[in-house]
């Protein structure tokens, strides 16, 4: 069944009774992450019958999980399993794992993109076609779902007054990671808790010190070109705790970006003003001369690099933050190649 947040809210309400397995998906990792542990959190598993595997170990660690999820846990209660970095290469595998007639545990699927049936998706159509399975999508917050995201985040931490240039403010930055949108929201809430009242001032002392600033300096930093402006940033995100798969799915959302204003009809400042959500206003130049020296080829290039970036920060044992220190400086290097290239002519 195809999911929206109402039927995703009705399903942790219920506690998933009559549904055997989810998949949660989308660009949006830090929304994935944020509804897989509300997910887990509502069934009300014993942290003992819960058990997280990656889907590249899936393969060596099949008859490990087959038996967890086919057999009542010793500890009593049922059992939860949560696969994480699912892809269409997985599908066999997860179904077979999820519609067999012995399955006595729970099941969440964590994805990234997935491409839908139509384009020859496999784990979507597995999900969104099931009567017991559920398909939930994590896309980008922007507009008016970005408004109510901020306004129940602050909501909740008993913040109700927000000054309506703060709410364009945030809408310009935010919104293209739950996770670093909460983490920012959290932050400001603490700077205003003796008025509980956001305004434009509060906003921009919080976000020039914010992980969400650095992480959009490394970005546009790498994507430009920029050394400086890239290993300043790097070393912000990186001594906070920065994630480096964090930081390789964000330059992959920047670039997936960057490939909609090379490939659109519009011209290139106004391919950068259509999209959502927004670009910081700080940023438009910046993207605008990326899309003048990016061609798209070089782009999807780029892009399929990332997938092994992250797969190596998962899988290689190699510590995360040397994969992406190391991938960032030679992108960074690579475009400033092409930015020569193209001032010369």
């Amino acid at each position: 069944m195809k999911w929206k947040i109402n039927d995703f809210k009705s399903a942790c309400a219920r506690r998933c009774a009559g549904v055997q397995a989810v998949l949660i998906y989308g660009p949006d990792a830090g929304q994935v992450d944020e509804l897989t542990d509300q997910m887990a959190e509502s069934i009300g598993i014993e942290q003992m019958n819960v058990s997280v595997v990656d889907a590249h170990d899936l393969k060596d660690r099949a008859d490990q999980i087959f038996a967890e999820a086919f057999t009542p846990s010793l500890l009593g209660g049922r059992r939860l399993i949560i696969i994480r970095g699912a892809s269409d290469s997985h599908a066999t595998i997860i179904s077979e794992l999820c519609s067999h007639s012995s399955l006595d545990a729970f099941i969440i699927v964590a994805s990234d993109n997935l491409k839908p049936k139509t384009s020859g998706g496999k784990l979507r159509p597995l999900f969104e076609d099931g009567t017991t399975f559920g398909a939930m999508a994590c896309y980008f917050d922007d507009g008016g779902t970005l408004i109510t995201v901020i306004t129940e985040m602050l909501r909740e931490l008993g913040i109700t007054k927000i000054d309506s240039d703060a709410m364009t403010y945030m809408c310009q930055h935010l919104g293209e990671d739950r996770g670093m949108t909460r983490s920012y929201i959290n932050k400001l809430s603490l700077y205003v808790n003796d008025t509980k009242h956001i305004t434009l001032d509060s906003v921009e002392k919080c976000l020039g010190d914010s992980g969400v600033a650095s992480m959009d300096e490394f970005v546009f930093g790498v994507a430009s070109g920029h050394m400086m402006q890239m290993l300043n940033a790097m070393d912000r995100l990186l001594a906070d705790g920065a994630v480096p798969v964090q930081m390789s799915r964000a330059l992959t959302n920047h670039m997936k970006r960057l490939l909609t204003v090379v490939t659109s009809d519009a011209v290139a400042p106004m391919a950068v003003k259509q999209l959502r959500p927004a670009v910081f206003f700080k940023y438009e130049n910046q993207m605008v001369n990326q899309a003048r020296f990016w061609p798209a080829s070089e782009i999807i290039s780029m892009l399929d690099k990332l997938v092994q970036v992250e797969k190596k920060c998962k899988t290689t044992g190699m510590p995360g933050e040397i994969v992406i220190a190391d991938f960032s400086l030679k992108m960074a290097i690579y475009a400033a190649k092409l930015n020569a290239k193209k001032r010369r002519g």
